[in-house]
């Protein structure tokens, strides 16, 4: 059960408004009289970051505006004042009086409104951050202003903060590989924590490993520890203790010529790494052609009639991709391992060099050899570079299968959206002329297109081909506003319906439309009626509230409101009941 009970405004000592009541609510008014502003004040009292402190209506009028809603037995009083950061929420019958700034105002309605934890942490997990009620207020509001879009068709999505946040949500609400989704997940989450400990034991192992070799520079420059080699150091040890030690020498090099192979070798691993760079460069630069390619062959396909301005793009495209192959750049970026392999060695025999001109005690050796001793016996285990690497490889592929199985849509999800908005759309088709021929075009629907949250009208088209009839599903293209507002509002009215079944998504079960009359003739107002009626009975009253503005009575929709308000009424000159406008061409609106 949801129901906003009511909402009062405050001059003073004294308070007016207005009582609401569950299903549809409906406030008549002429232009200027108020219709758009109570229209953005109930988006103001769920959160809205609105400035309405200078507007002639509420300025030096309204001290506070409170409302009492009620939602699966709970009951809330919300109060704002002119001033967004002095709020106030309380529960029940209690009273609190701590003042809320707007972030601490929205974290108490979103835990309110957020009742499956469970289902809120899997969203987060998916869309990978943390999403409000205030994001699902895009399904809420059906402004004037953007009625009659069918592409992007939601009003708040005109916005870039509502638009940004549209596609994820779209994906998990369509998608059809949710468990494997979070299992995957689970696997990365696993691997991530393996990759941390064996990086920490690797930085463990290389210190380890660089202590040891620093000792036995200067015991036996001849040999170094490579982690898989301590039989090897433990013998040469042993050797020193018995004073048998080899007496063979290290096959000096001229330190200069170690120089300078060291200096060739790190100019040439820049001169790789430039070329890589470029190579790269040049692929992100053909992925990108590619995808405009595939946009611009999918566009042509749907519109054959552009293709005399689409296909010289497409050939200009496909002139301008590269040839560079992925197999070059796995080749240079070999080579340049192998350098900075070599680079390490140059490094080594250098040092190696240096240590033959050292003079070490006799002491200092023995202190060599116990360091190198107490690191070989630790038990600490080397970890190979290529085990990390091997790792952090099937993070990055499970995190790509992760990507796409995001973006893969459920088909029988997207045919039952589809179907439940052409449903109600044709639910108009005994009142309005226009949804009767659209009905009458064979195999009519109203096909719902994820990407771009587009409704389009499809129908059937018979060829005849070799003799035999072929069926072709054809893009149709239905052109009056009317229509498009009346596909508009069953696809608004679909959402809800899916959300508020689905029972996981912070959402609050109302909608608001305002002035949706301004493009229809009489009879096909009465669709609109119809179908929000339909509406309301398939999803239910106590679940669904709606709130109507327009300048038409309830009657030119055929409509029977649980509560109408005229907006204008005896004394009452407008939506602020304090509001007494200047002249009478200036209603508060």
């Amino acid at each position: 059960m949801f129901k906003i009970c009511n909402l009062f405004f405050y001059s003073g000592e004294k308070k007016e408004g207005y009582v609401f009541k569950k299903g549809l609510n409906y406030f008549h008014g002429l232009n200027n009289s108020g219709k758009t502003e109570f229209y953005i004040m109930l988006d103001y009292m769920f959160g809205s970051s609105n400035d309405i402190q200078d507007k002639d209506c509420y300025n030096n009028l309204i001290t506070k505006i409170s409302m009492d809603l009620e939602y699966e037995g709970k009951k809330l009083t919300l109060i704002r004042t002119l001033n967004p950061n002095e709020n106030y929420i309380t529960y029940g019958d209690e009273t609190d009086n701590d003042i809320l700034s707007l972030e601490l105002y929205r974290k108490k309605l979103d835990s309110f409104f957020s009742r499956n934890e469970i289902a809120m942490r899997n969203l987060r997990d998916f869309v990978g951050e943390n999403y409000t009620y205030r994001i699902f207020t895009m399904f809420n509001f059906l402004s004037e202003k953007q009625q009659g879009y069918t592409q992007n068709f939601l009003s708040k999505c005109s916005e870039t903060k509502y638009w940004i946040r549209q596609e994820p949500i779209l994906n998990y609400l369509f998608n059809k590989n949710l468990t494997d989704i979070k299992n995957k997940e689970n696997e990365v989450l696993k691997l991530e924590n393996e990759l941390s400990k064996l990086q920490k034991e690797k930085n463990k192992s290389e210190f380890i490993l660089n202590k040891i070799n620093s000792n036995l520079m200067k015991i036996s420059p001849d040999v170094q520890y490579t982690g898989s080699n301590a039989d090897e150091i433990k013998s040469k040890i042993h050797d020193l203790k018995s004073m048998n030690a080899s007496q063979s020498k290290l096959k000096e090099k001229n330190i200069s010529d170690l120089e300078v192979k060291y200096n060739s070798i790190y100019e040439q691993i820049k001169k790789y790494n430039n070329e890589i760079n470029n190579i790269k460069e040049m692929n992100k630069d053909d992925a990108n052609k590619k995808l405009l390619i595939e946009e611009l062959t999918s566009l042509l396909k749907k519109t054959p009639e552009l293709k005399y301005l689409i296909e010289p793009s497409l050939s200009v495209l496909n002139d301008l991709t590269t040839s560079i192959s992925f197999g070059n750049y796995i080749t240079k970026d070999k080579t340049v391992k192998r350098l900075k392999d070599e680079l390490d060695k140059v490094k080594i025999e250098i040092k190696k060099n240096n240590s033959l001109f050292q003079i070490y005690s006799l002491s200092e050796k023995e202190k060599s050899i116990a360091v190198i001793e107490e690191y070989l016996e630790s038990g600490y285990k080397y970890i190979d570079l290529d085990v990390i690497t091997k790792l952090q490889s099937e993070i990055r592929n499970l995190k790509n299968d992760i990507k796409k199985l995001k973006n893969d849509d459920s088909k029988k999800e997207i045919d039952d959206f589809s179907y439940d908005i052409t449903s109600l759309y044709l639910s108009g088709v005994a009142v309005s002329p226009f949804i009767q021929t659209d009905s009458k075009e064979l195999g009519f629907k109203i096909q719902y297109i994820k990407k771009g949250n587009v409704l389009q009208p499809v129908r059937k088209k018979i060829l005849m081909q070799d003799g035999m009839e072929k069926e072709l599903i054809e893009n149709y293209f239905p052109g009056s506003m009317a229509r498009h507002t009346v596909m508009q509002l069953c696809g608004y009215l679909a959402y809800l319906k899916k959300i508020i079944a689905s029972d996981i998504f912070p959402i609050i079960p109302f909608l608001v439309i305002d002035h949706i009359s301004k493009s229809f003739d009489v009879d096909n107002k009465k669709a609109v009626g119809l179908i929000i009626n339909n509406a309301l009975k398939d999803i239910g009253e106590d679940k669904l509230q709606i709130f109507m503005f327009d300048t038409e009575l309830a009657d030119a929709f055929d409509i029977d409101p649980s509560c109408s308000t005229n907006l204008i009424d005896g004394e009452k000159t407008g939506f602020c009941p304090f509001y007494k406008p200047k002249n009478e061409g200036n209603k508060n609106g």
